[in-house]
């Protein structure tokens, strides 16, 4: 179905989505205070997340802890299949991102096992590193094997062209939600990508999470990096120690 967008490169764009976004952000928390028990600075941030709550215990105890610093991997096959289809656009602000909860139907494979697409959020500035330097933002997409392994992959997203899907996200922040998106649209056009044994990157940094980062990036405008900022001006865990995890070049 053709997407109808709320504001262009050429008529004011970057005003209007600020302003959507802030609005958003006003009405949520109008509705509901979330009891956030960490963040991403502060006495509730990374440095203090595994002394919050017992939950949260892997934060500084656990071994395989995620994001890296990916600077070259061992060669390896190159399996990672995607099949995705569009969804509506649901849940987004939960204060500590923009989250969009993906419809079911659409599914990674990668090492003969097939993950289903739960749901796509987003970190400012990236949480991976490529060779010691950070992207302006990076791209979750989270998926669950039937045996609840769970395996994401990491876009990288980095200033340039503007960014049509990207566009319609930040838009349904004004409560429209008619529109659809395709994940598909927010992959790089090269599938390159380093997988490694990891964690979530948020609490209860729960490991045991399979990890494929995009080699390539994808670009979105300065604008619309600087609309998620006002939301969101950094919500990215530190860089963890590797320790003796091989990375896999794919």
């Amino acid at each position: 179905m053709p997407i109808r967008f709320l504001c262009s490169p050429a008529h004011g764009c970057r005003a209007t989505l600020l302003a959507l976004l802030l609005s958003a952000f006003a009405v949520s928390n109008a509705v509901s205070e979330e009891k956030a028990h960490w963040g991403y600075s502060g006495e509730t941030g990374p440095n203090d997340w595994g002394d919050l709550d017992p939950a949260f215990e892997q934060c500084k105890t656990g071994q395989m802890q995620s994001p890296v610093d990916v600077r070259r991997g061992a060669r390896a096959s190159n399996d990672l299949r995607f099949d995705y289809g569009s969804t509506p656009l649901t849940g987004l602000e939960n204060h500590h991102t923009l989250q969009v909860d993906y419809s079911a139907g659409s599914y990674i494979q990668s090492g003969g096992r097939t993950y289903e697409l739960l749901q796509l959020h987003f970190h400012s500035p990236s949480e991976h590193t490529l060779r010691g330097r950070h992207a302006d933002m990076e791209l979750h997409l989270v998926h669950r094997h039937k045996d609840g392994q769970l395996a994401v992959v990491g876009v990288m997203m980095r200033r340039g062209a503007f960014n049509p899907v990207i566009e319609t996200i930040w838009s349904a922040l004004k409560g429209d939600r008619q529109q659809l998106i395709d994940a598909s649209g927010l992959l790089p056009r090269n599938k390159g990508y380093y997988s490694y044994q990891g964690s979530l990157t948020t609490p209860p940094c729960s490991e045991d999470v399979l990890w494929h980062v995009m080699a390539r990036p994808i670009y979105l405008s300065k604008d619309q990096i600087e609309a998620f900022r006002q939301l969101h001006p950094m919500n990215a865990r530190p860089v963890q120690p590797l320790n003796q995890r091989v990375i896999h070049s794919h």
